[in-house]
């Protein structure tokens, strides 16, 4: 169902690619026009900060999620997949409260779109990645399949600062992510 806010946004961007091809080359305006799609997804994406769910909302796909850190010193933080449509997402959150059969509720803190993985690549997540040799629950991995024990041609990482509430990028030099179906 389109609304007015969507109509005004999709005619704002045609409009803009219309203006920009007849005053740049094509392919200037292609850059353009993917650049505005990228940051309405972004802002499509943001508008999920601060939402508190039991269950995820309709047109969502729930692909399951992890604890980042230790239940018990606090405050728990959860990671979520989500996808809507084409785009995979993960909410970083916090758990908010249970309900007298255990039924949790969540806050979303933040959020991450992952760019589109090819087929070997996967996502290495909820303590099974190490940084240094020493696990750290806070990474998040975009991961190479290999059939090892480990991942180690890392394409991209974050943290899930449990301090700052933020997914931040980092470096994916010294990371590797444990291969849960290796040996299997």
């Amino acid at each position: 169902m389109l609304t007015t806010k969507s109509l005004k946004s999709t005619f704002s961007i045609l409009a803009g690619f219309v203006l920009v091809t007849n005053s740049l080359d094509v392919a200037n305006a292609v850059t353009v026009f993917n650049n505005s799609q990228s940051s309405i997804l972004k802002q499509n994406s943001q508008s999920y900060i601060g939402l508190r769910y039991r269950d995820v909302p309709r047109g969502l796909k729930d692909l399951g999620g992890w604890i980042v850190g230790n239940p018990q010193a606090g405050l728990e933080y959860a990671i979520a997949h989500i996808k809507k449509k084409n785009q995979n997402m993960l909410w970083f959150e916090i758990l908010v409260s249970r309900d007298n059969r255990g039924k949790a509720t969540f806050q979303v803190i933040d959020v991450l779109n992952l760019p589109k993985l090819n087929k070997l690549e996967q996502i290495g997540h909820g303590g099974s990645c190490l940084l240094n040799g020493v696990n750290d629950p806070e990474i998040v991995a975009i991961v190479k399949y290999q059939d090892t024990e480990y991942w180690r041609q890392i394409t991209k990482a974050w943290r899930s600062n449990r301090n700052s509430g933020k997914f931040e990028e980092i470096s994916p030099r010294n990371i590797a992510c444990e291969n849960p179906g290796w040996g299997v």
